[in-house]
């Protein structure tokens, strides 16, 4: 059966057995219990239309049902989070994703903050050779820079992961959190959860390289085989919240399932996984050039995870995960 979360709306589905149960909305975290079915209410947990005769307009149908759902909760129904329409083609319109304010503050501060360290590093640097002691400053600046490196890195995975439940939900701009404070347990799980899918996608050229150490066409070949599939498996960590979104079967099925949508995404997953490690390295060789390649990759990433929400968004009855 399908019922709505008393909250915030989203649609919900669950087993006739476990109608009375209670359960975690996966958007708004609350709790909500499943409706027992009885038959007064077998027909408003029907979503798919409403259970009195035919009004006159689509329109009157829609308030109608959502009069007789909102009353059978007790008034306490939300009504679902407006869905936006696109303005500009979707290929044009993605790019401008992050170009809110939202998502611009938080590609500044991710990579402004940083910045600012190594250029005090620098700066302190030069002070050190004219004047030793104040190597003590140039070390804590140092350690303060790699440290926001880090920070701002996992924060991001879990920006990311926002970004992708918010356009799942049909939403077109950044999602806005700055009203959100995650916890550091939140932050760090949601990066480990994305290392993991990466090493799930990445494990066959892994263990192949580890166990002929060469680089050849086969090496090649099962690292384009993991990034294809690392996009679905970044989608399902999102939207499961957990390691059961990297089901292998399920990946591999849903990929196959929504073939030709899906190809479209996967050449920015590609492109994310040549400029984090290139904005790394060169941080290390031509700093200021090293921060753009990381502005970069922070920008494809959130134009990826809106491309991942969006897909899931308009596949949902395809893939059929449940979530």
């Amino acid at each position: 059966m399908q019922f709505r979360c008393t909250t915030c709306g989203r649609k919900l589905t669950a087993d006739d057995a476990q109608a009375g149960r209670e359960a975690q909305c996966p958007q708004c975290k609350d709790v909500v219990t499943t409706p027992k079915l009885s038959a007064h209410n077998a027909d408003l947990l029907d979503l798919t239309g409403p259970a009195a005769p035919a009004p006159p307009t689509e329109a009157d149908r829609s308030d109608v049902a959502y009069t007789q759902l909102s009353s059978a909760f007790g008034g306490r129904l939300a009504r679902p989070e407006e869905v936006p329409q696109r303005k500009l083609p979707w290929f044009i319109d993605i790019f401008f994703y992050p170009l809110n304010r939202a998502g611009l503050m938080t590609l500044s501060v991710c990579v402004g903050v940083p910045l600012a360290f190594q250029a005090m590093v620098k700066f302190f640097s030069i002070l050190t050779m004219i004047f030793v002691p104040f190597i003590v400053f140039w070390v804590l600046l140092l350690v303060l820079f790699w440290g926001s490196m880090g920070v701002f890195l996992l924060y991001m995975n879990w920006y990311a992961c926002e970004c992708i439940r918010d356009s799942a939900r049909g939403q077109i701009r950044a999602a806005d959190t700055i009203g959100m404070t995650p916890g550091v347990f939140e932050i760090v799980g949601n990066g480990l959860l994305l290392a993991t899918a990466v090493v799930a996608t990445g494990g066959p050229a892994i263990i192949y390289y580890n166990e002929t150490r060469r680089a050849d066409a086969v090496f090649w070949g099962l690292c384009g085989v993991g990034g294809f599939l690392l996009p679905t498996a970044l989608l399902g960590a999102a939207m499961y919240e957990g390691v059961r979104g990297l089901n292998p079967a399920r990946l591999v099925v849903s990929t196959l399932k929504t073939l030709p949508q899906y190809t479209i995404r996967a050449p920015f997953c590609y492109l994310l996984c040549v400029l984090i490690p290139a904005g790394i390295y060169y941080i290390l060789k031509s700093w200021i050039l090293g921060h753009l390649l990381m502005l970069a990759a922070y920008y494809v990433w959130l134009v990826l995870a809106h491309q991942l929400g969006r897909f899931f968004y308009k596949n949902e009855e395809t893939l059929d995960w449940d979530v």
